[in-house]
């Protein structure tokens, strides 16, 4: 194949070009129809303006991070959708902790893998842990949000099987209805996954790690034939173009984790949704951009009625 120079340009150095316009010929006749043909089934309009995912649901009115409360408090606060953080417990349940290891209430330690979901349930200090059947109950409820599930890493190839097929057998039945993506940095974990859910409308997204080239993660994502990445703020100030480069390879963007000033130079990225902790302020800063209302036809920003934990 003969590598056309002059059609895409993108801003860094002459080598720099080169690599990536080197790169997106050679990936052109593999990744784009898979990609296009789900990503239609999504809420996502690139250039549109970025959906608003809550990170963790909300701890804005007070709610536990990755709660049921927190996740019903982030919609009514004008979310699109929220971001979760899955492990799977001792049984086999998919618990929602962004922590390995929780602390009872007299101090002692428990780690989420080797603990039943009953014990974690009972014996975790400041609430109950939330199981991801509980929030995506509480999705159900309402009008449809866009759901992200991030399955934090597991030690061993047997525990990525278990995970993976945990959240295949819950979330596949769910991505029929509504917008589901499962996330994480653990490349064994994310394959697994995407090898149960091949074929169904369920999304893989690739998380990128801060110090990590955004070039590097959406290359990685395109090879392994994920539907998304996630790269942080960081990584996108460093290659804002590979928006742009995502988007050519039907490939969606999401930035996190996204606050205050920050909002509006994401969004001004044109990427399609950013995870944020300030629902209320983020989804003030898409609505006020003339340049970057959304589409009518995305999701439905709010539960009916008010919202507090």
């Amino acid at each position: 194949m003969t590598r056309r120079s002059t059609t895409t340009r993108f801003p860094g150095s002459r080598e720099q070009r080169t690599a990536v316009s080197t790169w997106s010929l050679r990936r052109r006749s593999t990744a784009p129809h898979r990609h296009q043909a789900i990503s239609a089934q999504l809420p996502i309009r690139y250039g549109g303006g970025p959906l608003v995912l809550g990170h963790r649901g909300s701890t804005s009115h007070g709610c536990r991070e990755n709660s049921v409360e927190g996740v019903v408090a982030a919609l009514a606060s004008g979310a699109d959708g929220v971001e979760v953080d899955v492990r799977l417990s001792l049984d086999g349940v998919l618990v929602c902790s962004h922590d390995a290891v929780v602390t009872t209430h007299l101090g002692r330690e428990l780690e989420v893998s080797a603990t039943t979901a009953s014990e974690l349930a009972a014996r975790s200090a400041g609430g109950r842990l939330a199981t991801l059947r509980e929030v995506v109950s509480a999705l159900q409820a309402g009008p449809a949000g866009h759901l992200v599930v991030e399955a934090k890493p597991v030690a061993d190839q047997v525990g990525a099987f278990r995970t993976a097929r945990a959240l295949a057998e819950l979330l596949v039945p769910l991505s029929t209805t509504t917008s589901v993506t499962v996330s994480s940095f653990d490349p064994v974990l994310l394959g697994a996954v995407r090898r149960l859910v091949f074929g169904s409308p369920l999304r893989t997204a690739l998380l990128g790690h801060p110090a990590e080239s955004a070039v590097a993660v959406l290359r990685q994502a395109a090879e392994a034939g994920y539907d998304e990445v996630h790269l942080s703020l960081k990584a996108l100030r460093a290659a804002p173009h590979a928006v742009r480069m995502a988007h050519q390879r039907g490939i969606s963007v999401a930035a996190w984790t996204v606050n205050g000033a920050d909002l509006a130079e994401v969004a001004a990225l044109e990427v399609d949704s950013v995870i944020t902790d300030d629902v209320a302020t983020a989804r003030a800063t898409v609505d006020r951009a003339p340049a970057l209302h959304r589409a009518a036809a995305v999701l439905p920003v709010a539960l009916a009625g008010g919202t507090a934990c």
